[in-house]
């Protein structure tokens, strides 16, 4: 890394903040390490996320450069058609969860050709995050412990002992002299989840990543590596209060599809499966005629009796159902009308049918990944052309996806 003009990169993980709630807190002055030390060097601005924008998938694009579709990670949770024909409920990759012990899984089932961020640097380190591939038993001090601090704050609701101590080990770290440090903070996103994002609790994690700035800096200049170590501060995804909760597992079991679903997952006779992927998606398998090998297209889905795809859309909790085309492309049907999403060789079409799901209204006939990018920025789904195509390239995503 010599030829860099720094030497080391922090990377903080603020897993579930939100841009609106980070910049009110630093215009009312409550967060000035984070404003001296990474804004006022640096910038500040919004960014999209991936979809499914989940802990742990939404960790790819900063830990490999990739999306989680590519990388055969499509969601918290998954199912595998071809693993489970053959080996069943009892195949060690038939469906899985990243949610408890599954989560030590996470490396082993990436689908990478290249070295993950980690494998790049000589002294990293991982702080809390799962996906650690090329840390290095050093470097990993959090893997045998994370599991207990996930449980304590989990059955206590406090999870300001874990954003703490996410802190001291950064310390440790940056005194061991790690080039590359990826530190979790899950504060921000768990109170969310048990309140909502702007809790009083949300806001104190707000104020301990700000305390855990300012500790890093200073840690950093007793050192004298200041000048030359990176800081950058980013997050997973936003999150928005959850009012409503509906689980599409019991739909498919009241349409007569005996359902593989979470806590319902001893169904070897299973012909249909369902994986949640946080409070806002979710992949939906069905077992075809000729048995599980055999992927369903969403035109076959909408031939079933009764069809799957008109059921979830009866449901308000449903914004979006989309699935694999025949053709190859995806279908993308919501309250608003019916489309689909064309990839070619890295130009991206969107062809309206009815309405206009995805609100975008007229766009060029072709556009590159940047162009679709920057066109959908300000909608309510941005970025959605490539993030709908990226998630079924996964081998493991679903026949159709729901998105709430």
């Amino acid at each position: 890394m010599s030829s860099a003009p720094f030497q080391a990169c922090i990377l903080f993980l603020v897993d579930g903040a939100r841009p609106d709630v980070l910049d009110d807190l630093m215009k009312r002055g409550e967060l000035p390490n984070i404003s001296r030390y990474i804004v006022e060097p640096g910038s500040f601005c919004r960014a999209t996320t991936v979809f499914p924008s989940t802990t742990g998938p939404a960790y790819l694009p900063f830990l490999t450069g990739t999306y989680p579709g590519p990388s055969n990670l499509p969601g918290i949770r998954w199912f595998d058609r071809k693993a489970f024909s053959r080996y069943g409920i009892w195949g060690w990759k038939s469906y899985r969860s990243y949610i408890g012990p599954g989560s030590y899984c996470i490396n082993n089932d990436l689908t990478l050709p290249f070295p993950t961020i980690f494998e790049r640097f000589e002294r990293p380190a991982n702080i809390f995050s799962a996906i650690n591939r090329g840390v290095g038993f050093v470097g990993n001090s959090t893997k045998a412990i994370r599991s207990a601090y996930w449980l304590y704050a989990h059955w206590t609701d406090r999870w300001q002992p874990v954003d703490r101590a996410a802190g001291r080990l950064l310390i440790s770290a940056i005194r061991r002299r790690s080039d590359f440090v990826f530190v979790v903070f899950p504060g921000v996103d768990e109170f969310s989840h048990l309140r909502h994002p702007f809790a009083d609790e949300v806001l104190e994690s707000y104020r301990e990543l700000h305390r855990t700035v300012g500790n890093t800096a200073a840690e950093l200049s007793a050192q004298g590596r200041a000048e030359e170590t990176l800081l950058v501060l980013v997050s997973d995804h936003g999150l928005t209060e959850t009012r409503n909760h509906f689980d599409p597992g019991d739909l498919l079991d009241s349409l007569g599809l005996r359902t593989l679903h979470f806590p319902k997952v001893f169904r070897p006779d299973a012909d249909a499966a369902f994986m949640v992927s946080g409070n806002g998606m979710g992949h939906v398998y069905i077992r075809a005629k000729r048995g599980w090998e055999e992927r369903m297209c969403f035109e076959d889905i909408r031939k079933l009796k009764p069809d799957p795809v008109t059921e979830f859309l009866c449901r308000s909790e449903i914004d979006l159902v989309a699935g694999r085309a025949h053709d190859g492309g995806v279908w993308v049907v919501g309250q608003n009308g019916e489309a689909r999403i064309f990839e070619r060789g890295g130009r991206y079409t969107y062809e309206i049918l009815s309405g206009d799901p995805l609100g975008y209204g007229p766009l060029p006939p072709e556009l590159d990944a940047e162009q679709a990018h920057a066109l959908t920025f300000e909608t309510d789904y941005p970025d959605g052309l490539v993030q709908l195509a990226q998630i079924f390239e996964a081998p493991r995503a679903g026949d159709l996806i729901l998105s709430a």
